[in-house]
């Protein structure tokens, strides 16, 4: 599972994030320093980038 969250955010939506990563095998945590709650539309370029690497390794 990719869970990515915006660091612009409340500090809970990233701690959220994180403790839903913990709980799934083999999750990858993102995180995006410019974005908030949408970084699939505030960071496009870096969200695909990542997803698609995600996507590779599957």
């Amino acid at each position: 599972m990719l869970v990515c969250a915006g660091t612009a955010e409340t500090r809970d939506s990233v701690d959220a994030v994180r403790s839903v990563a913990e709980r799934v095998p083999d999750s990858r945590v993102e995180l995006f320093e410019a974005s908030g709650h949408g970084p699939h539309y505030e960071e496009p370029e870096q969200f695909n980038r990542i997803l698609d690497q995600f996507v590779d390794s599957l």
